[in-house]
């Protein structure tokens, strides 16, 4: 998993500030072929995902990312791949099934930074949903920190 921002830029691991936007690529490298996988990324507390099918903001689509290899990365690409089955935007998970051959995917959504704190990033999990003895968990990720907005010079608070 890598973060990225708004500009599409890698995360250097700064605070975050509440309300800001970030994409997260799962980039998944298949080791064997499964129809029927089920990929897990879990958010940290204080981020919530964008729910694409709901937003009225920016979509994903129009992103790119500035991968670390130089390479660009057309989110609107990553949208229209056969190999994802069905995708879920949920509070505090993104979920997808996918059909694995051995060609590496690549899946991005959108998060926003909603509450102030440290928190840690849960490892991404991925099993085949019929044979669930086939299974990984990913390492967890660096510690987030969320910091207040800070309030505007002359206006109260209600």
């Amino acid at each position: 998993r890598s973060w990225f921002d708004a500009d599409g830029r890698p995360w250097d691991g700064r605070a975050l500030k509440v309300g800001d936007l970030m994409l997260v690529r799962v980039e998944v490298k298949p080791t064997r072929r499964a129809d029927d996988a089920l990929l897990v990324d879990r958010l940290p507390a204080g981020l919530e995902i964008e729910n694409q099918n709901l937003s009225q903001g920016p979509q994903a689509s129009e992103f790119s990312l500035q991968l670390p290899n130089g390479q660009s990365l057309r989110i609107a690409d990553t949208m229209t791949d056969n190999r994802v089955k069905h995708r879920e935007f949920r509070d505090d998970r993104y979920v997808a099934a996918l059909k694995l051959d051995s060609a590496p995917i690549n899946l991005v959504y959108m998060v926003r930074v909603v509450s102030p704190g440290r928190y840690t990033v849960p490892g991404t999990f991925m099993e085949d949903m019929y044979r669930p003895e086939l299974r990984t968990v990913g390492e967890p990720g660096q510690a987030v920190e969320v910091v207040d907005v800070a309030p505007v010079a002359g206006r109260r608070s209600e």
